[in-house]
């Protein structure tokens, strides 16, 4: 954005959006495949997630709150980029 020029200004917001949803499909992925994870070791545990039973369901239940947190600020940011409400000097203003 230094140089002013309405097509780059353009090109840039398209980079920021497409890799938005980029990152929200791989996030996406990797959620899915912890949930593939977490049903098969509930369907045929194996001796030693057993003995450890409370400690990887907790660990993955915290690993789905934390994914859905980031997950809802991805779409967040998304939706403000598409509208064209963000602003990065908005978001800099207090640290300097």
């Amino acid at each position: 954005m230094a140089s002013g020029d309405p097509s780059a200004v353009t090109t840039g917001e398209n980079v920021i959006i497409g890799g938005l949803v980029v990152q929200i499909l791989f996030f996406s992925c990797f959620v899915v495949t912890a949930g593939i994870f977490h049903a098969r070791l509930v369907r045929v545990p194996t001796n030693k997630s057993i003995q450890i039973h409370h400690l990887w369901r907790r660990s993955l239940y915290s690993l789905y709150a934390g994914s859905v947190l980031i997950w809802i600020r991805c779409v967040f940011r998304l939706i403000e980029y598409a509208q064209g409400t963000f602003r990065m000097n908005d978001r800099w203003k207090g640290s300097q």
